[in-house]
């Protein structure tokens, strides 16, 4: 054996080195101490971050001799060097590390090769830096003798400590170390070794008396290794304990080291600081898990699980958990708080490895201590019932991530949420989620969905999403499926207004159409805000037509005679054919002069509807000859007043002032509009234009002929 000759185990797996790497020391874990026995074999696992180029790149062990294996595991991200039929020359300090040695990309650790205990030794086990007590037996004859404590080194036995004093004999055990008897009438004394160290492992003696009549018993000392648990920051870890106990009732907790904290126990307490992160599971006699998600520095340390059948500490088998959090490479894709609006959106990324295509992605809601609820399910393509429309998962291919969406939140909604891909524990990651006061964005207009009509929903983004991709999608059980959409916007796209518009068209809506629609942003593959919006059929409204019922007029019904026109706001008055349609009409209902209704105001207005009335009655055969030249003196003497006026007259004589003062002489622009207005035609001849009270209709006046000169009112 050649002395300080370094000889390392390699495994190279490619030409990449460590100088590419960029992790410090403290991101390779190992176990700190081993202890093992002479002749056994002894396996040693040393942890590496999973980074690409520490996956490829050489392992090492390395001590003064070389023995051992080294398998290497790149994608759990550490390798274990086993090493067979140990002697007690394989006791001393390794290395595990990656890259090349000396890089500082390594870990420290220590190998003590203790003898095989007598068969009648007393076998005592614990972990480092922990506390063991020994109890030595004596018999009544040497109870008044000095009790001492050995420790075989190289065959010798070395004093520890004895009953004469109360200090540590050896400077290695000063005020770690303590030797007491119970009482005079005892038959055993108890020897307390405090904050163990590797090196207090072996052999030692208990003895009453003096040599050659003392009474002995050997005693064998083992430090454990603890198990080790490596996590990336923002992950999980899974505590295994497996515990022997017969009592139903024990209570089984995880409790870190430092403090003696209660992590979490199979009654139901969580330490507040793993709130919403952390998850027991029991199984029977005395073995359960504990699975910690969004890992954080401060995690690191050791943990103790144990069972107790009163609940505490120390009076139940224990296991030592060492937990190494590597703050090197962060899983975690979401920050650890999440803020929504009521009825807005958010986006929940997670971390799964995008090698293994038949992974299982889920999301959960954490609702206590022991119980976590699923909400959806890729493989299964399962989306909880409540929450129908609401959520969705979205795989980013290549890139390691995928993403729930979650709307239209509630307070309800608020809580712990766990990230999980079921072929990789490691990357359970959890978010907790706060719905605070705010407005959600985007927004949808109202709109009425028609069977058969084609319907526009029309969604507005605020300007922060100016430059985001917008879409519209039709929600189902496996995600949303993206639909063509039209962007307008109202403005200079430049001068963002808040007014970009999103619309999806649905032509000719069927029962098809119908389900939940989402609206939203995204950048790439991340998500922005959603909202959401369910179409719905409704049937077309029916008309119900009923057969027309005829109805008589009464006798003042036909009567009503309309005679005026409004055109365009404006109302046009053609008293001639007016009168010509009144006349007409009378010839046609004898009776409907019953129906005209005359202002009792005016005189004139009487004299005139009588004329009018007397006129056309003639033709109907009145026989009296006093009437008929009556009625033909009225018709010569309108026809020579109206001769009077022709259009060269109109304008020679009647001059501007007169026309436009001609409400001074009770002319109207609009006698539509004051029904009870009179007006006199020319030559003195009273003619009615009368308008009743409510006009039903307004009836079209007969065209002049060509060959009839025009007829002008004048103001008299």
């Amino acid at each position: 054996m050649a002395l300080f000759l370094l000889t390392c185990l390699l495994a190279v797996f490619s030409a990449a080195t460590a100088q590419s790497s960029l992790l410090g020391p403290s991101s390779i874990f190992g176990p700190g101490e081993v202890n093992v026995l002479e002749g056994d074999s002894v396996s040693i696992t040393c942890y590496y971050p999973t980074t690409s180029v520490n996956r490829h790149s050489r392992k090492f062990w390395c001590r003064e001799e070389e023995s051992g294996k080294l398998t290497d595991f790149p994608d759990k991200g550490e390798f274990v060097v086993t090493v067979d039929q140990l002697t007690q020359n394989d006791t001393g300090s390794y290395k595990c590390g990656v890259g090349v040695n000396g890089r500082g990309l390594d870990f420290g650790v220590n190998v003590l090769v203790s003898q095989k205990p007598e068969p009648d030794d007393v076998v005592y086990k614990q972990y480092e830096s922990y506390t063991v007590t020994i109890t030595c037996p004596f018999t009544y004859a040497t109870r008044q003798l000095k009790k001492s404590f050995y420790k075989v080194e190289d065959g010798e036995l070395v004093l520890i400590i004895d009953s004469s004093s109360k200090e540590a004999k050896d400077p290695r055990y000063k005020g770690r170390i303590t030797l007491q008897i119970q009482s005079t009438t005892a038959k055993e004394f108890t020897v307390t070794i405090k904050h163990l160290q590797l090196n207090d492992a072996g052999q030692y003696v208990c003895q009453s008396g003096s040599d050659p009549t003392a009474e002995e018993q050997n005693v064998d000392l083992r430090l454990l290794t603890p198990g080790l648990l490596y996590g990336n920051l923002g992950g999980s870890v899974t505590f295994e304990c497996a515990l022997d106990s017969e009592d139903a009732n024990a209570v089984a907790s995880l409790r870190q080291v430092r403090g003696g904290n209660v992590v979490i126990d199979s009654q139901g307490t969580i330490d507040p600081a793993f709130e919403g992160r952390i998850l027991f599971t029991k199984a029977e006699n005395g073995h359960f898990s504990v699975v910690i998600a969004g890992l954080r520095k401060e995690d690191t340390g050791n943990y103790l699980c144990g069972v107790q059948s009163n609940g505490q500490s120390g009076d139940g088998p224990t296991q030592l958990r060492q937990l190494f959090v590597n703050e090197e490479i962060d899983v975690s894709r979401s920050p650890p708080v999440l803020k929504g609006f009521p009825g807005g959106s958010v986006t929940i990324r997670c971390p799964y490895n995008p090698k293994r295509s038949d992974s299982h992605l889920q999301l959960y809601l954490w609702e206590g201590s022991q119980t976590r609820h699923l909400l959806v399910d890729s493989g299964e393509g399962l989306v909880q019932k409540d929450y129908t429309g609401r959520l969705a998962l979205f795989e980013e291919p290549g890139n390691g991530t995928f993403s729930v969406v979650l709307n239209q939140l509630t307070a309800e909604d608020e809580g712990f949420y766990w990230c999980v891909s079921d072929d990789d524990e490691s990357l359970t990651t959890s978010v907790k989620l706060q719905i605070v006061d705010g407005e959600p964005s985007p927004t949808i207009d109202k709109f009425t969905a028609v069977q058969g009509d084609p319907v526009e929903i029309a969604c507005h983004f605020p300007c922060k999403y100016f430059s985001s991709e917008k879409y519209w999608c039709k929600w189902n059980d496996h995600g949303c499926e993206d639909l063509p959409t039209k962007l307008s916007s109202s403005g200079d796209l430049v001068k963002c207004n808040n007014n970009l518009v999103l619309t999806l068209t649905l032509d000719s809506v069927s029962k098809d159409d119908e389900g939940w629609y989402w609206c939203g942003a995204k950048d790439g593959h991340e998500f922005k805000e959603v909202a959401a919006v369910r179409v719905q059929l409704t049937e077309p409204a029916k008309v119900a037509v009923e057969p027309a019922k005829a109805v008589v007029p009464s006798a003042q019904e036909k009567a009503v005679v309309p005679i005026v026109k409004e055109a365009e706001n404006k109302v046009v008055q053609k008293p001639r054919l007016l009168a010509e349609e009144v006349a007409v009409q009378s010839a046609e209902d004898p009776a409907s002069g019953s129906r005209a209704s005359v202002d009792a105001s005016s005189a004139s207005g009487q004299s005139g509807s009588a004329k009018v009335l007397i006129s056309t009655l003639v033709p109907l055969g009145l026989v009296l000859a006093a009437g008929a030249m009556a009625v033909a003196i009225a018709r010569a003497r309108h026809r020579r007043n109206v001769d009077r006026v022709s259009i060269g007259s109109y304008r020679t004589d009647i001059s501007m002032s007169d026309l436009e003062n001609s409400r001074e002489f009770g002319a109207i622009d609009n006698p539509s509009a004051c029904p009870d207005a009179r007006e006199t035609a020319l030559g003195g001849k009273d003619e009615l234009a009368m308008a009743t009270e409510s006009t039903v209709e307004i009836e079209e006046p007969k065209k002049a002929k060509r060959h009839q000169r025009p007829r002008h009112w004048v103001p008299m």
